[in-house]
């Protein structure tokens, strides 16, 4: 800041003040790297309260929360679908946990594949997992399992120069309109169609009446 002094005998100076705000730059440039540590933070905190750090799919309690919204803006109506990887102690036993790690992320993917972005995939248990399809009719439902067995049987897990083959039996369910939407219900209706599929042979799926 600078200003001008006139004096008596008719001279004038100029008065300046300087700051140096160097130090106040640098504590707003810290406090913003704060900021934005903290909000990275935070973010991470909530994926991994919400998400399976493993495969990236919801977990459990995040399933629950949204599979109850997402279907009461179908009116109650959408399949689920319950699946479980087969005989995968056996590829643990066999190629190692590194490549039991890699089968999860793999059918994490084929997942994916064939559902809609709207629908929700979770992995709820080791090899187990649950897809909610919210507003589909019990043949689109019975499709995307189709779908699902089939792309995990012609599609086996490429891990450290090994191939890994690899199937899943899965336990269709599908609520009406109008029915009352409970998880742990519904997934005790698919998870009995999960077990009939296992029993009939693997690889394949059953359908709830």
């Amino acid at each position: 800041r600078k200003s001008r002094l006139e004096l008596a005998d008719g001279e004038f100076y100029l008065v300046g003040v300087m700051h140096d705000v160097t130090e106040v730059t640098d504590a707003n440039q810290q406090l913003q790297t704060y900021a934005t540590q903290l909000a990275e933070q935070s973010e991470k905190l909530h994926r991994l309260a919400n998400t399976d750090a493993l495969t990236g799919l919801v977990n459990r309690r995040n399933l629950a929360s949204k599979a109850a919204e997402a279907f009461s803006r179908y009116d109650g109506v959408g399949g689920i679908v319950a699946a479980d990887l087969d005989a995968f102690k056996q590829l643990n036993d066999d190629f190692g946990h590194a490549a039991g790690d890699a089968a999860l992320v793999h059918f994490a993917d084929k997942v994916r594949a064939v559902v809609r972005e709207t629908d929700l995939a979770a992995r709820v248990g080791g090899e187990e997992f649950v897809v909610a399809l919210p507003g589909l009719t019990r043949d689109e439902t019975v499709a995307v399992a189709q779908r699902l067995c089939d792309a995990v049987r012609s599609e086996p897990v490429e891990h450290e120069g090994q191939t890994i083959p690899m199937t899943v039996s899965l336990g269709v369910v599908h609520k009406a309109c109008g029915s009352t939407f409970d998880l742990d219900h519904w997934l005790g209706l698919a998870d009995e169609q999960l077990y009939a599929a296992k029993k009939a042979g693997r690889d394949q799926y059953a359908v709830g009446s």
